[in-house]
């Protein structure tokens, strides 16, 4: 953080927010309500003389946002975002947000807005952030997600837009996302009377979401299902970053950057044994972990969190890259 007079308007919006707040559970909200509370908290910060993200030290908890903003942002009608704003405006103010806190053996429930007020006239939205999740969205040394704003513009799955969000978090470290199903619903905010059977969840959801972002953004996403006998217990993500080359446009003259997905390799069967043998380390150390927290509790829940939350951490800090046997595709 710096001072106010040191903290410029960047042009182009960033989305700032702890990983806690990146992984909360954002149920009740369609891909326009999250639009529009994106499109907010990346008011929040600025950028230095260098073009470096930065926020005020002073931080104010509230904002605007107006209709024609909105629709220049997400390339839609104006007269749909001053609808979109005023719909929005309820479900901001009506919902609270999950944060689990495994480590602390606690579930948090906090409020987005404190006041959000629609400006018929001007076509504009005013938005108070609640004090508790203002925490979650100052800049922080570590444990942070950041992104621009016209990355996920163009999609319009919310799964698609939370999944890219997941993988901005970890781009850096693993490139990997791996999740029991129940975790990935949760995350994900899939309601319980959505999608009961794993075909429609991945249907619907996971493969739905991957096409989209391998359409529209500089990443390539492969899933991989982790099974349990015949049943998927956990689906896994792995993505790289497009390759990018910078040539000149022969019809234009104009300089423009193409976007190249990795090429794809299948797995030789010397790969897939010494995978399959990680997989299986990884599973026992699931167990045992699993084991040791029913010893010291009776939550079923909390043993559930605390094994998920272990192994998410092993694998951060273990930056662990490579890919596992049920993935038929490598970056060459």
């Amino acid at each position: 953080m710096t001072d106010n007079a040191k903290v410029l308007k960047s042009k182009t919006k960033k989305i700032y927010k702890s990983n806690k707040l990146n992984t909360a559970n954002f149920a009740n909200f369609n891909l326009n309500d999250y639009r529009v509370y994106l499109n907010a908290i990346a008011l929040i910060g600025g950028v230095t003389a260098q073009g470096k993200y930065v926020q005020a030290t002073d931080l104010p908890r509230e904002y605007h946002l107006s209709a024609l903003e909105f629709a220049q942002q997400f390339n839609i009608a104006p007269n749909h975002a001053y609808t979109i704003l005023k719909q929005a405006t309820k479900k901001l103010m009506k919902t609270d947000i999950t944060i689990e806190k495994p480590e602390l053996f606690q579930t948090w429930q906090i409020n987005v807005c404190e006041r959000a007020v629609y400006n018929e006239k001007e076509g504009t939205i005013d938005i108070l952030f609640t004090g508790s999740i203002m925490e979650y969205l100052k800049q922080r040394t570590k444990n942070f997600t950041l992104y621009n704003l016209k990355e996920v513009a163009d999609l319009t799955s919310i799964y698609a837009v939370r999944i890219y969000e997941l993988m901005q978090q970890f781009s850096s470290t693993t490139g990997m996302l791996i999740h029991s199903i129940e975790k990935w619903r949760e995350i994900l905010g899939v309601q319980p009377t959505q999608y009961k059977l794993y075909g429609h969840l991945k249907d619907k959801v996971f493969n739905q979401a991957m096409e989209e972002i391998n359409l529209k953004t500089g990443y390539n996403l492969v899933m991989t299902e982790i099974k349990e006998g015949r049943k998927v217990v956990r689906v896994q993500f792995d993505f790289t970053p497009d390759m990018v080359y910078t040539g000149t446009n022969p019809r234009t003259g104009e300089i423009v950057d193409r976007h190249i997905k990795p090429k794809v390799k299948k797995l030789t069967a010397e790969e897939k044994a010494k995978l399959e043998a990680k997989r299986a380390k990884q599973k026992e150390y699931r167990e045992r972990h699993k084991a040791k927290k029913l010893a010291a509790t009776e939550s079923p829940k909390i043993i559930r969190d605390l094994a998920d939350y272990a192994l998410e951490k092993e694998f951060e800090e273990s930056k662990f890259t490579e890919v596992h046997p049920d993935q038929l595709e490598l970056e060459i």
